[in-house]
């Protein structure tokens, strides 16, 4: 099943059977894996495509931030796809498992995953806000987010992921930085997210619940637009879930499993590595599927890219 002589991705002090099992078994992923990766590849291209036609100055500052979000799913499937295509399935076929990480490691991938995981986190950080000041104070929220802040904010975003994977890319094998560097901007990050968002969903409520005691105070019950409201906070209920959901899954883990291998200085990271990949891959997949269905804009900027309009 493995070389046995190739145990240089079996972390210390568990059972190299059940690693060696372990690893071989979840390579098995790599075709699935790899398919996802295309369709995450070709559906986030498609969603920025459709955005972008009209020219960037044309975007509201909701859809700018959802590009830097498409934007990271196209990167990390692009990086997936490589990385499944050109090692986990060669190594698969061939039974080898350790090889795929030490030739892996030969490439800057740390860098890469860092900057497309950062740049998710800090994408949802940046998105959550606006989603909150615009229930928060939607009679001023054209004045407060602008096309120029939204932008602001993606340079930002992309400014500090791709400095941190540089950072962790030049830091050596055993440097604190690098294993503390993405801990301490993805927790209070990820912290923000899930505040942000339950926040937003509870205002949303609130407010829909006092303009339908007002309607019925005042004798004008309007059922239009109360199931208008009702849509609106059914779709944010759905995404709320879907995105809290997901750092509940994914980020959340990471975190963990990273803090512990620095405080034990044993490499328990590498055992998620393989199951954390399908994981991201398939979330980034359904992505597109969720603007497509959420949003108007992208639902008929896709349909005319297909229509070659």
């Amino acid at each position: 099943m493995e070389d046995q002589d190739d145990q240089t991705c079996l972390v210390a002090g568990i059972s190299v059977s059940f690693q060696t099992q372990y690893f071989y078994y979840v390579n098995w992923f790599a075709p699935i894996t790899l398919l996802l990766s295309i369709w995450c590849f070709v559906s986030n291209a498609a969603v920025i495509v459709a955005l972008l036609r009209s020219g960037i100055k044309s975007i509201r500052p909701g859809l700018l931030m959802l590009c830097s979000l498409s934007f990271t799913d196209l990167l990390r499937s692009a990086m997936a796809t490589f990385t499944v295509s050109a090692f986990r399935l060669k190594h698969l076929l061939n039974n080898q498992v350790c090889q795929v990480y030490s030739e892996i490691e030969t490439m800057p991938m740390f860098s890469a995953t860092t900057i497309t995981f950062l740049g998710t986190i800090l994408s949802l950080t940046i998105i959550s806000i606006d989603r909150y000041v615009a229930v928060r104070s939607f009679t001023q929220y054209k004045f407060w987010v602008t096309w120029h802040r939204a932008l602001v904010a993606c340079i930002a975003v992309w400014t500090v992921s791709i400095t941190s994977g540089f950072v962790r890319e030049v830091a050596g094998q055993q440097s604190t930085l690098k294993n503390v560097l993405l801990p301490a901007i993805s927790i209070p990050s990820v912290a923000i997210i899930v505040i942000l968002q339950i926040m937003t969903i509870r205002l949303l409520r609130r407010h829909n619940r006092a303009v339908a005691d007002m309607m019925e105070e005042g004798n004008a019950a309007n059922p239009t637009a109360n199931t208008a409201n009702a849509a609106i906070e059914r779709r944010l209920s759905k995404i709320t879930t879907n995105v809290v959901g997901v750092l509940a899954l994914i980020f959340v883990p990471v975190a963990f499993i990273n803090i512990l291998t620095v405080v034990t200085k044993t490499k328990y990271i590498e055992l998620l590595g393989p199951v954390l990949s399908p994981l991201t891959i398939l979330w980034s997949s359904i992505n597109p599927v969720l603007y497509y269905r959420g949003n108007e804009k992208v639902k008929q900027g896709i349909v005319r890219l297909v229509k070659c309009q």
